[in-house]
């Protein structure tokens, strides 16, 4: 929040009735399509728009100006977070074993146990990933980095998830 008040100049009246709301109404829109959505288009690409729509929101809070720009960010990054909803059922479908091939060293003895870890390594790192960010980002900003090099690092860090996230294996 203090960013968009003390960066691009909203009051936090505007940031808390304008702005953060449109996230609420928007999630509530993509969670409801997004299982369809991502059978249609397929998992992957699901994940890929997903992280699309968090980088063009790094984009619009970097560059952007206007309340319209702002509420905009709200709606893509509403977009973006219902692709981690998605991300899960990517991971199953990656992790389970191949019904056609029987694998004679099974990663786990354990139904769904290679599942379980492939989620549990994808949560934790998302959870980490905040973690250090918010950590290193206190720090930076202690140090006198302002609110917006710290946006456009975040921005920089996102695109490189976008590039690494173009890699990851067909479900």
């Amino acid at each position: 929040m203090p960013y968009l008040t003390d960066v691009k100049g909203f009051t936090n009246e505007s940031v808390a009735n304008d702005i953060f709301p449109v996230s609420i109404y928007a999630s509530l829109v993509f969670y409801l399509f997004a299982g369809p959505v991502s059978r249609r288009i397929g998992l992957k690409t699901f994940v890929l728009v997903g992280a699309t729509c968090k980088l063009w929101t790094r984009i619009l809070l970097v560059w952007g100006t206007s309340l319209g720009a702002m509420q905009f960010t709200q709606v893509l990054f509403a977009a973006g977070t219902s692709a981690d909803a998605i991300l899960l059922a990517y991971a199953y479908a990656v992790a389970r074993p191949n019904a056609s091939t029987p694998n004679p060293n099974p990663p786990s003895a354990r139904p769904g146990g290679r599942y379980r870890t492939v989620t549990a390594a994808i949560t934790a790192s998302h959870l980490g990933s905040y973690t250090i960010a918010a950590l290193f980002g206190q720090i930076a900003y202690n140090a006198g980095a302002s609110y917006a090099s710290l946006f456009r690092f975040s921005l920089g860090s996102v695109i490189a998830g976008c590039v690494v996230g173009c890699f990851l294996p067909s479900a």
